[in-house]
């Protein structure tokens, strides 16, 4: 064996350490959780909710709004709130005549910012400054008491070994099912509020990720953000090139909804297939966000 081949031996194996180092690098990178104290924390930054919804949806991944109880756990989530874009997030504190944790611990640690708490009943972590009621300013990781009804972002706390649920991203954005049965408008309005828009599919691949996510769901179909005026557009403004109509459609719909099950008085259905529907007369089906933006 000469010299020569085992020297290019050699880089080749250099070269494939180095290709799987680069891998498992880039895949740490993306799926590096925010630990302290042997528990995870998510910053929920794309999406804005009021302190209930947010308290919920915590819940719903497995976890609950992020509960302080020192200064370094302060200075660990004024971290990751300082990487976001919202002016405030929501933290797990609430008035119920004094101030509670919905984690159900002693709240015997606070930051609160000059001159707070005031009369409000939520618990909020400033990001940006402000000039508070005394006149002091408000800054990083200052707490705030604000109405249920603010919207802001807001910081998960998962316990021990649960791990935030991964989440589901195509192409380099984010996707979120949601399972309540609302009509195309009113998606649409929900979706814009969440900080995102009712999904736009503009190729097989993004289709048959989104089929992956709705095909264990339990709605029968799901709006995504197709809509005919004059031609059908998507609400994202992307021009509308691909489609997965169902024998016979488009009909004489409005709206887009892909279906899950089949629907009533239909043939050859298959999973994902689209539907031009009208909104309004009852037609409740579930959505699916798309997100531009990823979480921090």
């Amino acid at each position: 064996m000469t010299n020569s081949f085992l020297n290019l031996r050699i880089v080749a194996s250099i070269v494939a350490c180095l290709a799987v180092s680069v891998l498992v690098s880039n895949v740490a990178a993306q799926s590096s959780p925010h630990v302290f104290n042997g528990r995870q924390y998510e910053i929920v930054d794309r999406m804005t909710m009021t302190w209930e919804q947010a308290r919920d949806y915590a819940i719903a991944r497995g976890g609950y709004l992020a509960c302080i109880n020192s200064a370094e756990e302060q200075a660990f989530v004024e971290g990751l709130v300082s990487k976001g874009s919202r002016e405030a997030y929501w933290i797990g504190g609430y008035r119920d005549g004094s101030w509670k944790w919905v984690s159900n611990e002693t709240f015997t640690y606070n930051n609160w910012a000059p001159g707070q708490p005031g009369a409000d009943t939520r618990l909020a972590m400033r990001r940006t400054a402000w000039s508070g009621p005394t006149g002091n300013d408000v800054t990083l990781g200052h707490w705030d008491d604000a109405p249920n009804s603010a919207a802001y972002g807001f910081v998960i706390e998962y316990s021990g070994s649960t791990r935030p649920p991964a989440p589901n991203i195509f192409n380099g954005r984010e996707y979120e099912v949601i399972e309540d049965g609302v009509i195309w408008t009113q998606a649409r309005d929900l979706a814009i509020a969440r900080g995102g828009y009712l999904v736009c599919i503009n190729s097989a691949e993004e289709q048959a990720f989104v089929e992956g996510l709705i095909k264990d769901k339990s709605m029968t179909g799901y709006w995504l953000g197709g809509y005919r005026d004059g031609s059908w557009k998507w609400v994202s403004n992307e021009i509308f090139n691909y489609n997965k109509w169902a024998p016979g459609q488009p009909a004489t719909g409005n709206r887009l909804v892909l279906f899950r099950t089949q629907p009533a008085n239909t043939t050859a259905f298959e999973l994902g297939q689209w539907f031009a529907v009208q909104d309004g007369n009852y037609r409740f089906y579930g959505f699916v966000i798309e997100y531009t933006r990823l979480n921090p």
